[in-house]
């Protein structure tokens, strides 16, 4: 085992102070430059721990360093959480290299509006420097002072773009996933019988109950699309156990506001999943069951459906795609409803309890996670319905 004091020396109180000053006096430094420069700081302590290690010295993979250092430095080990997150953090790290290579050129002015808009904004420097701070931490036997914990603590707990960067998650966690796609309605039509709120107090239910469950959490990966004037994307695909605090607070966001686009709600969620699946190809991970749309709406569309229903109807018939139709209201359009494409057990219903429909969610996806990779277990429907 390597103790970190006997490499050459690497000193947390010149990174803490970087965070409060940046690398200079300027405390009002860009995003680009306090980037680079935990990026920086981040990088010398990986080399400082594993400086020592022959083995190590011509790794040019940050991961397989980190991952060493994990296993080889004398102090009780971080624990998995702190481990995913601080790879997740290294993660961000190649984002923004990535960003710096392709923004690099001649009388280039990098600005912070250039930055945003890759998803590297204030909320997810935070979330990096979160990360990157315990680990600092933890690797020099040192304590994160209290202003660095305050200058992080507003951060959200997990920021969106971190969903971008759940293909090394793949890596590091390789058990064939399940697929679950929301499609939700959340225009002003749905407003007018509390349909939203029913929603939300259901999604809560599944969280709690799903999140007991680890091998479940492990695999199972959800992805929500809303169409309440216009297509959002709501969460991205990842797996439950890193999931779980975000949904609650995303589902919170159903807006009830203008019309609905289901076509363009539902085109977004299909073009994400065929992304999705290349991606878990890719990493040669498998897929535990056919993927489940499950489309929460009333039926009062305001966009042309006939393209995307050709869509579904080729992946149904395809085999690669299980779609359900459900109406949370009670003046829900059923008539057009049963136009949209689906096999049998996903014709449109009319749920009268929405607790009952995500239990049926709850126990269908324990069933998928334990059929064989490449299964066809379909949603239970137990309870909760009328035709």
């Amino acid at each position: 085992m390597t103790t970190p004091q006997s490499i050459h020396p690497f000193d947390p109180n010149f990174f803490f102070d970087g965070i409060r000053n940046g690398n200079d006096s300027d405390k009002r430094l860009s995003l680009y430059k306090r980037f680079f420069y935990i990026q920086q700081q981040f990088k010398n302590a990986i080399n400082s721990l594993t400086a020592a290690e022959p083995s190590m010295r011509e790794k040019k993979n940050p991961a397989t360093k980190i991952r060493w250092t994990f296993t080889n430095i004398e102090r009780p080990n971080p624990g998995p959480t702190l481990q995913k997150d601080i790879l997740a953090a290294n993660s961000v790290f190649r984002h923004y290299a990535d960003f710096r290579y392709k923004m690099s050129a001649p009388n280039k002015l990098i600005t912070d509006a250039d930055f945003v808009a890759t998803g590297l904004g204030e909320d997810m420097y935070l979330w990096t420097l979160a990360r990157v701070a315990p680990y600092i931490a933890w690797a020099f036997g040192c304590v994160v002072p209290n202003d660095i914990v305050e200058l992080y603590a507003s951060a959200p707990p997990q920021s969106p773009i971190i969903t971008d960067l759940n293909i090394d998650a793949l890596a590091l966690n390789p058990k064939p996933r399940t697929l679950v796609l929301f499609v939700i309605d959340d225009s002003a039509y749905m407003t007018e019988d509390n349909s939203l709120e029913t929603l939300e107090a259901g999604f809560a239910e599944l969280t709690e109950e799903l999140g007991r469950d680890e091998g479940v959490a492990s695999q199972l990966e959800i992805y929500i699309a809303t169409a309440g004037g216009g297509a959002h994307q709501l969460l991205d695909f990842n797996t439950f156990e890193r999931q779980r605090i975000q949904l609650d607070s995303r589902v919170r966001l159903f807006g009830g506001r203008g019309r609905c686009k289901m076509a363009a709600a539902i085109t977004m969620a299909l073009d994400r999943l065929e992304q999705r699946r290349r991606e878990i190809s890719e990493k040669y991970v498998d897929l535990r069951n056919c993927p489940w749309l499950i489309v929460l709406t009333n039926g009062r569309f305001a966009d042309d459906m006939n393209a995307t229903c050709q869509r579904l109807r080729a992946l149904i018939d395809d085999h690669k795609l299980l779609v359900y139709w459900r109406a949370m209201s009670a003046n829900a359009d059923m008539e057009r409803l049963g136009l949209m494409p689906a096999q049998d057990s996903g014709l449109p219903q009319r749920l009268t309890s929405v607790r009952g429909f995500f239990k049926d969610i709850s126990n269908s996806v324990r069933a998928a996670s334990k059929s064989v990779s490449g299964g066809r277990e379909e949603l239970l429907n137990q309870r909760g319905y009328t035709e």
